[in-house]
């Protein structure tokens, strides 16, 4: 779908794919243009594995390359001259699926100065997830192993929750503090006074014992092990959040990214091994607290960059919703106010000066970049948008029997109308969401966009061959079960609301 989004926003691409030719592997960059929403190639260029400083096999102590060919970044700035790309607009990096490590290069160290612009990250994802714009609930998990260099907790999580408070407009914002029970006492010194940081008691997650020692596991079944995700879950006692900001080290095991957290909050004491949270997990974990971004903050001498930045990727690829990495340096501070102002703006604003981070979000977002064509048939009527409601307090139309008519047979009646019903619209919900209603909102969200991709491609496939794809018998059945279980929502959360607002039990 990223081909989609650059189209629809007329977008300036450095698209990045690997290519197999007899003497091996490499990179091919092409500087891509959408202007008016068609492909044109501006310029290409190969990349091996010594242009991009590539290992055989990621090990945790490979340090990211943050330099590239200087032909090749002189000459990619020359085409972006060609096209006239507006001074202060973005060039978006699009990594083509599959793109193996590629994710972890440093591609912002390595173009952003020559370029004199910024580099954001393209999502596979066709629009941004469902949010209430007036609340901002951040879960700041910061962990120090004491297997692995120190972090200095106290003054790192005082410095970041600051920051947050400082960057973000929105007028419900709150900082939950996670951190090993060693350093509570420091850190709530260092916040008292500030009523929007509250800081966690370790002492919650004593009912889920201690990790023990192994790799990087998955989560197909949405199962979460690890006891600080399953204490931080737990601890918001119900209540969504929206974006979860980890800072700890990276580790790559097995190929696997990960990162690395003490065997549980009330227990670090081992000194060989730290525990690790993989891909898999953080996905189940953000699913079932309703957080739709992430946030990756890397120490100085982190035991593996390579390892965190990947995951930062891999997880930006694996759901909707926008992800930072950054590197903590001296003026970290001022760096991520900006930052979270630019993330969770309530509209679209400039990107702040690059320095040592790299970012997956929709161009939305994005100053000069937020008007999409009229013509957007993939995003138009999907179960994403029936509980809208819920999130912007608006009203909006109740599910009639024309909301459950399968996408794909809407989308082809031409200028069909969309039937609703103004008059049983749902009430306006409480400042913060329970977590099961923004839950099933990103599940519904991530199948969603699964299915319409995979519409998509049955399109295309099609296309080649001079057809019309007929419409899948699964597919119309999977969008029926996803609008009936936003049916079930949107009624559960309304019975709630009602309830809390007579202070039934």
């Amino acid at each position: 779908m990223a081909f989609k989004i650059a189209a629809n926003h007329g977008l300036a691409t450095l698209r990045v794919g690997v290519r197999l030719e007899r003497d091996g592997l490499y990179a091919l960059a092409e500087l891509v243009s959408y202007a008016g929403g068609s492909l044109a190639v501006v310029d290409g260029w190969k990349l091996d594995s010594h242009d991009l400083g590539m290992p055989a096999r990621l090990t945790p102590d490979w340090q990211p390359s943050r330099q590239l060919p200087s032909p090749m970044v002189g000459a990619l700035a020359q085409a972006i001259d060609r096209i006239e790309l507006a001074r202060g607009l973005p060039l978006w990096l699009h990594l083509v699926k599959p793109y193996g490590f590629l994710g972890a290069v440093d591609w912002e160290a390595a173009l952003v100065p020559s370029l004199d612009r910024p580099l954001l990250r393209l999502p596979d994802f066709l629009e941004r997830p469902r949010e209430n714009r007036a609340v901002l609930d951040v879960a700041l998990v910061c962990s120090e192993p004491v297997s692995e260099p120190r972090l200095n907790p106290a003054a790192v999580v005082d410095t970041i929750a600051r920051a947050a408070l400082a960057g973000s407009q929105r007028p419900h914002t709150t900082v939950h503090v996670f951190c090993d029970e060693k350093h509570v006492d420091a850190i709530r010194a260092r916040c008292a006074g500030e009523p929007r940081i509250a800081v966690h008691d370790p002492e919650g997650a004593r009912v889920h014992g201690v990790q023990k020692r192994g790799g990087v596991g998955g989560s197909e079944l949405l199962e979460l092990r690890s006891p600080w995700l399953l204490w931080m879950r737990d601890s918001m006692k119900g209540r969504a959040l929206d974006a979860v900001h980890f800072v700890g080290h990276g580790f790559i095991a097995d190929q696997k990214p990960a990162i690395a957290l003490a065997e549980s909050p009330l227990s670090n004491h081992d000194r060989r091994d730290a525990r690790y949270v993989g891909v898999g997990e953080l996905a189940a974990f953000l699913m079932q607290t309703g957080a739709w971004s992430a946030v990756f903050s890397s120490p100085e001498h982190n035991y593996s960059e390579a390892g965190l930045r990947l995951l930062a990727d891999t997880l930006a690829q694996t759901r909707p919703g926008p992800v930072l990495y950054q590197r903590l340096h001296p003026d970290s501070g001022q760096d991520l106010e900006e930052l979270y102002r630019f993330l969770y703006a309530p509209g679209a604003s400039p990107v702040p000066r690059q320095r040592e981070w790299f970012a997956y979000c929709q161009p939305a977002i994005v100053m000069g970049q937020e008007t999409k064509p009229a013509d957007t048939p993939w995003l138009e009527g999907s179960a994403v948008d029936l509980n809208a409601a819920l999130f912007s307090y608006s009203p909006a139309p109740a599910l009639t029997a024309a909301a459950f008519t399968p996408l794909r047979r809407r989308t082809r009646r031409a200028g069909a109308a969309q039937p609703s019903d103004p008059a049983a619209a749902a009430p306006s919900p409480p400042p913060e969401l329970p977590s099961w209603v923004s839950a099933a909102q990103r599940y519904v969200e991530q199948a969603t966009q699964q299915l319409q991709r995979d519409v998509r491609r049955s399109d295309e496939r099609a296309a080649t061959v001079g057809g019309l794809a007929e419409p899948s018998p699964a597919a119309e059945e999977i969008e029926r079960t996803l609008r009936k279980l936003q049916s079930i929502v949107a009624s559960a959360a309304t019975t709630a609301a009602t309830r809390d607002a007579k202070g039934t039990p």
